[in-house]
């Protein structure tokens, strides 16, 4: 005959469980952070010469 698991027990699974998904998470977040890190840069140029539809400079442009 089974015995019956004791809340306990149940409750100690489901407690290690959300503990080892909360630990995934965290590290995910930590490998993902120097990633994310190079969208906050804001640097950069733009070369190039704007011209109009007759294919003149536009100055100031």
């Amino acid at each position: 005959m089974k015995q019956r698991q004791s809340t306990h027990t149940v409750a100690k699974r489901v407690l290690c469980k959300g503990a080892i998904t909360a630990f995934l998470f965290l590290v995910g977040m930590f490998l993902y952070a120097p990633l994310s890190h190079a969208q906050l840069m804001n640097t950069g140029t733009i070369n190039g010469t704007v011209v109009d539809q007759s294919g003149s400079v536009v100055p100031g442009a």
